[in-house]
């Protein structure tokens, strides 16, 4: 370690020069300005986006397959259970206790199909995919953030220089004023 301190305030070798010079707002803002714009046009490229593309292992190409089996089976399944029951299903005589049971045995086979698709969906390599897509992106927000706690850093460094200047002046023209 150096010593010197990690926190810098930009233009800290203006007000070290001339500690009794006030420094002026509109300077202070346009400074402001023009460091976070260039901060941000360099911060924000998308060449690390590139590299970590070109290294992800390929998508599988017939993800639509299982969704598909899916609903495929649960139509089929439907029908054939409305076909099989169309005599009873549309009698008049039919008691809200049959209807019940009715939906209970249709239903029975469609939570089957919709478990085993759950379970296709979430084998080891897919979920190991969309860990992998969640730890990218928190490592890019992680990495946006930490660029504007830094102007912020930088910001508040200023504005405290600032009036570490002003409060010395007060100092100085305090006696004088009285």
């Amino acid at each position: 370690m150096s010593g010197e301190p990690h926190i810098r305030a930009v233009g800290s070798e203006a007000a070290q020069d001339a500690p009794n010079q006030p420094i002026d707002g509109e300077e202070l803002e346009t400074s402001f300005e023009a460091e976070d714009e260039a901060e941000l046009s360099d911060d924000y490229s998308d060449e690390y986006l590139l590299e970590e593309e070109e290294y992800a292992p390929p998508r599988p190409r017939f993800g639509w397959v299982v969704p598909t089996l899916a609903i495929v089976g649960i139509a089929t399944w439907s029908g054939f259970y409305i076909w099989a029951l169309r005599g009873e299903l549309l009698s008049v005589s039919s008691t809200p206790q049959q209807w019940t049971k009715w939906i209970i045995d249709w239903s029975v086979p469609v939570l089957l199909i919709g478990i085993a698709w759950l379970v296709a969906m979430r084998n080891s390599s897919r979920e190991a995919r969309r860990f992998a897509d969640t730890a990218a992106m928190l490592s890019a927000e992680s990495a946006e953030l930490e660029t504007r706690l830094g102007v912020v850093n930088r910001e508040l460094s200023l504005a405290r220089e600032f009036l570490g200047s002003q409060s010395r002046e007060l100092d100085l023209a305090g006696p004088n004023c009285q």
